[in-house]
């Protein structure tokens, strides 16, 4: 059986694009990891606080979190791709597919384009509320142009539809009969009563 490819999404926050992770993750067992994750961890450290406390108060930190990424790019543009390449070499050697929900920046899309993976543009459809840190550099290349892989919409509401569509397009790649969709309600359904919740 061919390996599920790995994938980057690359779209505006709330879209479900952590969502769609979370579901390659359980449904087709693959590893996530994201270019935040080294940035979320030096600012554990810097706030003195958990990763939960971080995720807790994401929104409001979100400009500390644009800040701290800028001034680390500026000094080395690389730093925050290392460690995400040294993952997916990692999962690579295991066979496990890897998925980069937080793709940003060029550089990020271009490194992850340059290791064969697949990166989607994730576009808000029918959206009802302001899209997040819209003015940002790293708001913006989910609009183009950019060479992506191929383009995916995301419904306002509808956190499964994005799922859905993802999963299609990988399940058409590898020639797979057709996924579940019963299945993907579950896990989406799973997820959203686990972070409210938590």
């Amino acid at each position: 059986m061919r390996r599920h490819p790995d994938v980057g999404l690359c779209g505006p926050p709330r879209t479900g694009k952590d969502t769609a992770a979370y579901a390659l993750k359980v449904i087709r067992g693959y590893a996530r990891v994201s270019f935040a994750d080294l940035l979320k961890e030096k600012l554990c450290v810097l706030l003195d606080t958990t990763p939960q406390e971080l995720e807790r108060h994401k929104e409001r930190i979100r400009p500390l979190m644009q800040l701290y990424g800028e001034i680390k790019r500026s000094m080395d543009p690389e730093y925050f791709i290392r460690p995400v390449l040294t993952v997916l070499h990692q999962n690579r050697r295991r066979n496990v597919p890897t998925v980069v929900p937080d793709v940003r920046y060029r550089n990020e899309a271009d490194a992850l384009l340059n290791e064969g993976v697949m990166v989607f543009s994730v576009h808000p459809v029918g959206w009802k509320e302001p899209l997040i840190g819209q003015g940002h550099p790293s708001e913006q290349l989910w609009r183009g142009p950019y060479p992506f892989t191929g383009t995916l919409q995301a419904i306002y509401g509808q956190p499964e539809h994005l799922v859905e569509e993802l999963f299609s397009v990988l399940d058409y790649k590898l020639g797979l009969k057709r996924f579940d969709k019963e299945e993907i309600q579950r896990t989406v359904e799973a997820l959203w009563n686990s972070s409210k919740r938590g």
